[in-house]
């Protein structure tokens, strides 16, 4: 009865958040805001769709070449449904934390390694951070430009400069595993979890070594693949919000929506709620309204939500019910076998 109980006050929290979510850009634009959505041609929802299953695939590229083979057991809408019930984890759990342990769980019965699932996931953070990074560099860049009147060229190699010395730190930190565990143990209270806790740290530490060594070994053109798959998931990503600006009439640049979309993500994720419910909605509405109005800001956000939050949950959600009636099914066809 507390389990149950447990579970049914998480699903109400997360019912409310998301909730919340939807009624934050009606409370904005009003109800106009529905008139106007039904306003658009019949066309667009297609579209739209076509667009995620897009994104959907190219990341699900990403994720497969750098696993290597490790699930060329499975097929593709086998991939598929682990792939999106990850992603309903990840948009149910704070900054999804959850969805490394939900891809642990939903691989290693085919086979992958639980450390190589965390080191794909690791490394495909890496990617995003650097392209997300890169992104908002190149935006404060043409900003100052604008704004200071300072030499474009000089910005530009001072951005780059920075941004390649954190990547050499970060890869010098990730291929010299002895020095991340020399700085480990000098770390402020790394002493006290007792030697047997310094020498699984350690095993771990050269496993994660090992595997991100690995990937480091793929072919070249396993790697250029899988940068281009990333940037051309990031770029259909970032042109969802100005799609739905498009469709409803407005008149926003897609380098200005591809930042709003880009603040309004990272607002929504340093809130730490799930999905960052709330607080994308809030502030995406603030930075669209000087420029489209309330009622036709609030109709993109909302449209723009429900493409990058409610529709991963109701797939995913949908996958990962699929994939635990299957598994049940599969237990009980292997015990009556027995």
């Amino acid at each position: 009865m507390e389990v149950s109980f447990h579970w049914a006050r998480v699903f109400i929290l997360l019912l409310f958040l998301f909730s919340l979510g939807l009624a934050i850009p009606l409370f904005v634009g009003g109800l106009e805001v529905i008139t106007v959505l039904s306003t658009l041609p019949y066309w667009t929802a297609p579209l739209l769709f076509l667009v995620m299953v897009l994104a959907w695939n190219l990341n699900l590229l990403r994720l497969c070449v750098l696993l290597d083979g490790q699930v060329n057991n499975l097929g593709y809408w086998k991939i598929m449904r682990i792939y999106m019930a990850t992603e309903f984890v990840s948009k149910t759990t704070p900054m999804g934390v959850g969805a490394p342990a939900a891809a642990v769980s939903l691989l290693a019965p085919h086979g992958v390694k639980p450390i190589s699932c965390l080191v794909i996931f690791g490394v495909s953070a890496c990617m995003d951070a650097i392209v997300l990074v890169c992104l908002i560099g190149f935006f404060a860049v043409g900003e100052l430009t604008m704004t200071l009147g300072a030499n474009l060229v000089t910005g530009v190699s001072f951005i780059s400069a920075f941004m390649l010395t954190a990547i050499a730190c970060m890869a010098l930190l990730l291929y010299h595993h002895k020095l991340l565990f020399y700085l480990l143990l000098h770390m402020p209270g790394f002493s006290l979890i007792g030697q047997k806790g310094k020498k699984n740290a350690g095993k771990l530490i050269v496993s994660l070594h090992r595997t991100l060594k690995r990937i480091s070994e793929l072919a070249l053109w396993r790697l250029f693949l899988s940068w281009s798959a990333c940037l051309l998931y990031w770029g259909v990503c970032l042109s969802t919000l100005y799609l739905c600006i498009w469709m409803l009439g407005g008149g926003v640049s897609w380098l200005e929506s591809s930042f709003i979309q880009t603040i309004a993500m990272g607002v929504g994720h340093l809130l730490m709620v799930p999905g960052g419910a709330g607080g994308a909605e809030v502030s995406g509405t603030l930075l669209l309204e000087p420029k489209l109005g309330a009622t036709t800001a609030a109709a993109a956000i909302m449209l723009w939500r429900f493409l990058m939050l409610y529709l991963y949950l109701v797939v995913g959600g949908v996958s990962l019910l699929s994939l635990g009636v299957g598994a049940i099914s599969y237990g009980k066809e292997k015990r009556a076998n027995l």
